[in-house]
C-alpha cells in the first residue's frame, strides 16, 4: 500500500494518497471490476 501511497504522491493525486485502501475495501465488498474500481477512483480524485 505505502508504493501506491508514494506514486499517488509523485503524481500529486491526494485523494487516491489518502483514500485508497477505503476505496480497495469498498471495490472489494461490492464485487466491482478492475476498468469499474480505476473508473470511480478517478472520478472522486476530480472532485
Amino acid at each position: 500500500m505505502k508504493e501506491i501511497k508514494d506514486i499517488a504522491k509523485q503524481l500529486k493525486l491526494p485523494y487516491i494518497r489518502n483514500n485508497i485502501e477505503d476505496e480497495i475495501k469498498e471495490a472489494i465488498h461490492l464485487n466491482k471490476d478492475y476498468s469499474q474500481f480505476i473508473k470511480q477512483v478517478l472520478e472522486r480524485e476530480l472532485q
